[in-house]
This record gives C-alpha cells, sequence and structure tokens, in this order.
C-alpha cells in the first residue's frame, strides 16, 4: 500500500477496493488501532494523534497488516490484541528452518515483568507465543517466537530489517497480573 502523512491525517491509497468497511469503523494497521474518517475508490484516510506518532513505528514502513475489527457474529481465530501498542521493539534477526521461521527481537531490561515464556506478544498486530527469553547483564533482554512459514509469507513481517523498530503490544492479561500483585 502507498500512503502519505499531511498533518495528522494518515491517508492510504488503494490497490484493491474494501467494500465493507465504512466510516467510523476501526481497523488495525500494524497492530496500531486506527478510526477510518473517509473514504473514496483510491484512498482511506485516517487520523492520528501526537502521541501515536511518537510511539509507532507505522509511520516508516512501505507494507502494512491491516485487519479489519470484528463484530459479535463474526468467528472469532487466534488471539485477542487491543490495537494500542505499548512500545517499540528492535528486530535482531531471522532464521528459516525446514517450514519454521524464528525471529529474534531486543527490548531493554525495563520489560522483564511483561515479558513471560508461554505468555503472547504481537509484533506489528500480529499475536505470536513467547518462545525463548535471554537477559543480558541487566540492560537487555533477547525474546524469541516461532511462526510458519504460512503466516510469514502472509504478513509484513518478511520485509524485516536488522535493526527495525516493530510495533509491540503485550499480554493485557500480564497487565491484570501485576496490578493485583501490589495490592
Amino acid at each position: 500500500m502507498k500512503y502519505f502523512i499531511k498533518f495528522n491525517y494518515l491517508f492510504i491509497k488503494l490497490n484493491k477496493k474494501f467494500f465493507n468497511i465504512n466510516i467510523g469503523d476501526s481497523v488495525s494497521l500494524n497492530g496500531i488501532c486506527l478510526t477510518l474518517i473517509y473514504k473514496n475508490k483510491l484512498f482511506l484516510e485516517f487520523e492520528f494523534s501526537y502521541i501515536t506518532f511518537l510511539n509507532a513505528s507505522i509511520f516508516y514502513k512501505s507494507y502494512f497488516n491491516f485487519e479489519k475489527s470484528f463484530n459479535i457474529f463474526n468467528n472469532l481465530n487466534g488471539h485477542l490484541n487491543y490495537g494500542h501498542i505499548n512500545n517499540l521493539s528492535i528486530f535482531k534477526n531471522i532464521f528459516i528452518k525446514f517450514n519454521i521461521v524464528k525471529i529474534y527481537l531486543i527490548f531493554f531490561y525495563y520489560f522483564r515483568n511483561l515479558i513471560i515464556y508461554k505468555f503472547s506478544i504481537s509484533l506489528n498486530g500480529i499475536s505470536f507465543t513467547i518462545n525463548e527469553i535471554i537477559f543480558y547483564k541487566n540492560k537487555f533482554i533477547l525474546l524469541s517466537i516461532n511462526i510458519i512459514f504460512f503466516t510469514f509469507l502472509l504478513t509484513n513481517l518478511k520485509f524485516l530489517n536488522i535493526l527495525e523498530k516493530i510495533n509491540i503490544e503485550f499480554d493485557f492479561s500480564i497487565f491484570y497480573i501485576i496490578k493485583s500483585l501490589n495490592y
């Protein structure tokens, strides 16, 4: 998708038609919840806040993961994401062996309480399970996730470059656990 930004509006040029998306609908672009404010045959227009601009890597991308919201009549597949990213991570490396893709990410040590083995984490709006965690000198955390090759090919993760920023959303159940432990 081609896009451009003017003031606090994101315009996306369409390469296919979106008939069943309406003004006011929420969509997820790389895991960021945005509301459609205008639509025509060529463009979709979304408004964003300055905080979204500062905290999201969407504004530096060429390829997006685009997902419509679901309603109560939809079939629910996969994991639930809020669409409110928590932070950014750095893409470290990728390994492909047979039909499994292993992605490594770097986090600051500050996030150690939010990164839990076998809990979920969303990368650019796609939910995965944390499979490996390595703490490095109380400064950084290296974690890995595994992806089946099918998912890798259908998402923008195949276009990641080393040291590129990725939108991250932590498993929201972790926040409830931390809050209950503080009481």
